[in-house]
């Protein structure tokens, strides 16, 4: 067998429970709805130990002993920074049913179908994200020798070899096998499961939140298997779509992101955590936001340490754009100091958690230049502002469709 499937179970289990271990005191700033916090608090928990838990075992064996002890210093950490009564920045009055929750996990079991092999006779078959989950040798890679990891890769004599990559959900899944002796590939297969339903929790969790009614998650669930229109668009326009558009890697939805690139989904979920204690650092003036400004640190450095782009550029653009919608409010509740200190607060933590990953992914400005700013090209041969015009008003509504539609709604 190439995998097996209690290991896979166990790599699961184990994600889980320091998710929850560290996630479910920190839900209470977020919803006071005890049911409901159990929608976010693996997310938290996870995002929070991520990066900051790279950090530590730069200079820790990664060993189930230290790995034990590191888990339960956090969940002690987090037990005692949300000691006491705290007003959460949402009151649930409902949330979703054994039902709906039986039915999520069943749809979050698509993601892991496709990179679990199929045996046929003799053989076997995998799907094609496959190709993707060749960083399955990161997650060995890390459970085998500890960080920093080496690059499983390609190696260059006189080089320091280092791996130059966002690596902190590979780090998570290298965490399950080390403490479940589960392979490489079993730990992958079962964090992206995880992944898939811990994002679907995050969103239910939302649209519940924000709409006061318990059937709103179940919109969630349809939502999330919508894909691309550009199949049906090329078959009403025949060729005219592939001529007059630009042949670039077009955006993607949840169906297909999570079983492709689950530590972007990843990210992006924390980055929507990240943004709700944000707003409530902001908007909350409910006392205990240096203890969630600490909090708040740790998720955005593992948001950008699993994906630069979703956790990382996406928010450099969002957190600014939000910070400066709220100045008015701020300064009219007379909260300017008690913000600016919160905030800086996070950034010290992110710059603690974060720091050993911008360190290494920095050698590679020694080699290349790695930002480039370009408008996303969407027709051919025309002026740039047309591209602009045409990201949001062809691009966007014809790659996410009824997502698109139901958001601006």
């Amino acid at each position: 067998m190439l995998v097996q499937a209690s290991s896979i179970v166990a790599s699961a289990l184990v994600s889980s429970v320091i998710g929850y271990a560290i996630g479910f005191p920190v839900s209470k700033y977020f919803d006071s709805n005890v049911r409901m916090r159990l929608l976010l608090s693996p997310v938290i928990g996870l995002g929070i130990f991520g990066a900051a838990g790279v950090s530590i075992f730069h200079f820790l064996p990664l060993t189930v002993f230290n790995l034990i002890l590191v888990v339960l210093t956090f969940s002690a950490g987090a037990l005692r920074l949300s000691k006491g009564t705290i007003d959460p920045l949402l009151h649930s009055p409902e949330n979703p049913g054994f039902s709906w929750l039986a039915v999520a996990s069943l749809l979050c079991l698509l993601p892991t179908f496709e990179i679990i092999p199929q045996h046929y006779g003799g053989s076997a078959g995998v799907g094609h994200p496959i190709w993707d989950h060749a960083k399955i040798a990161i997650v060995n890679e890390i459970a085998q020798n500890g960080l920093p990891p080496a690059n499983p890769f390609h190696s260059e004599a006189g080089s320091p070899n280092t791996l130059v990559y966002y690596y902190v959900w590979h780090f998570i899944a290298a965490c399950s096998s080390v403490i479940t002796g589960a392979g490489g590939w079993e730990a992958d297969i079962a964090l992206t499961g995880m992944t898939a339903l811990f994002s679907t929790f995050v969103v239910a969790w939302l649209a519940v939140a924000r709409s006061r009614r318990a059937h709103a998650a179940w919109w969630v669930l349809p939502l999330l298997l919508v894909g691309s229109l550009k199949p049906i668009a090329r078959f009403v326009s025949g060729k005219w779509l592939d001529n007059w558009t630009a042949h670039e890697h077009g955006l993607q939805t949840w169906i297909i992101q999570a079983p492709w690139v689950p530590q972007h989904v990843f990210s992006g979920t924390l980055a929507l955590i990240g943004i709700m204690a944000y707003l409530r650092i902001l908007y909350c003036n409910a006392g205990r936001n240096l203890a969630l400004a600490v909090f708040m640190g740790a998720i955005l450095a593992s948001a950008y340490g699993s994906s630069m782009w979703a956790g990382g550029l996406s928010l450099l653009l969002i957190l600014p754009i939000v910070g400066a919608l709220s100045v008015s409010h701020v300064v009219r509740a007379k909260r300017l100091l008690q913000v600016v200190i919160s905030l800086s607060v996070t950034v010290v933590i992110t710059v603690l958690c974060a720091g050993v990953l911008v360190r290494e992914q920095s050698f590679i400005l020694q080699t290349r230049n790695v930002v480039e700013f370009w408008v996303f090209p969407i027709f051919q041969g025309n002026p740039w502002f047309f591209d602009a015009l045409g990201f949001w008003l062809f691009l966007i509504p014809l790659e996410f469709g009824i997502i698109y539609l139901s958001f601006i709604i």
